[in-house]
């Protein structure tokens, strides 16, 4: 194996390692933003609800001026009517609805009363939950102005590494891309892994002294775990860090 392709699975191991980690970050953050904008949600709550029940009085009262005014139309024809007719039973027929649209016109306007007062009520309890809805946006937006921030931060810092991670991966053989995207698939944690303190960085199994000898004598060639079957590579020394720098 190449000094390129050693290099190449470092990058695919720290690189998904240092997003791993970005990931972890970014759940903290996105945790502290909900555990915050949670202490604003009852009073959203109160605000929307009453926000509901100001468009269902609204509604109501609508109704209620549409039948009145159909009300009216048919009372006014009625009393038109009525003294002209000449038949005594549809005279009494026509008396008696003439009757009933009064009763229903006035509960209607009795309703519609009942309605605007609600409407009235309700105005500046709106007004004053809107005031504090307002108040607790202003200081949770001031409490997590810092974590928004770095929220934004670490989502760009994940594109980024997302994008240099692809670049080395498609660089890797096949049979290696295979490998991992078969790792992947099954559920196996950082599949490409340094060899760290003679034990493998995956499984953190101790390595037999053998194998890590033999690793040493050709650290530019990479192995397979014995124990969990992960790519091993054998990490920069700081000689090779030094002339890669």
């Amino acid at each position: 194996m190449s000094q390129h392709l050693r290099s190449t699975l470092i990058a695919i191991a720290e690189t998904e390692q240092q997003g791993f980690a970005l990931k972890q970050q970014l759940r903290r953050f996105e945790k502290e933003i909900a555990d915050v904008n949670e202490l604003v949600a009852p009073v959203e709550m109160v605000f929307q609800n009453l926000q509901a029940e100001k468009t269902t009085l609204i509604n109501q009262q609508q109704q209620m001026e549409n039948e009145l005014e159909e009300q009216r139309i048919l009372i006014e024809k009625l009393e038109k009517h009525v003294p002209r007719i000449r038949n005594e039973k549809e005279f009494e027929a026509s008396k008696k609805q003439l009757e009933l649209s009064r009763k229903h016109r006035s509960m209607l306007e009795e309703n519609l009363l009942e309605v605007a007062i609600k409407l009235e009520d309700l105005d500046p309890k709106m007004a004053e939950q809107k005031a504090e809805l307002e108040k607790g946006k202003q200081e949770a937006e001031e409490a997590l102005e810092q974590t928004i921030l770095s929220q934004k931060q670490t989502i760009l810092a994940i594109q980024e590494l997302e994008n240099y991670f692809q670049k080395s991966f498609e660089s890797a053989p096949r049979p290696i891309q295979q490998f991992y995207k078969r790792c992947q698939k099954n559920g196996l944690h950082r599949p490409i892994t340094p060899v760290v303190d003679k034990t493998c960085g995956g499984c953190n199994i101790r390595l037999q002294p053998q194998f890590v000898n033999e690793f040493l004598t050709e650290p530019d060639n990479y192995r397979n775990c014995p124990h969990c079957n992960r790519i091993l590579y054998m990490p920069l020394s700081e000689e090779e860090t030094a002339v890669d720098a």
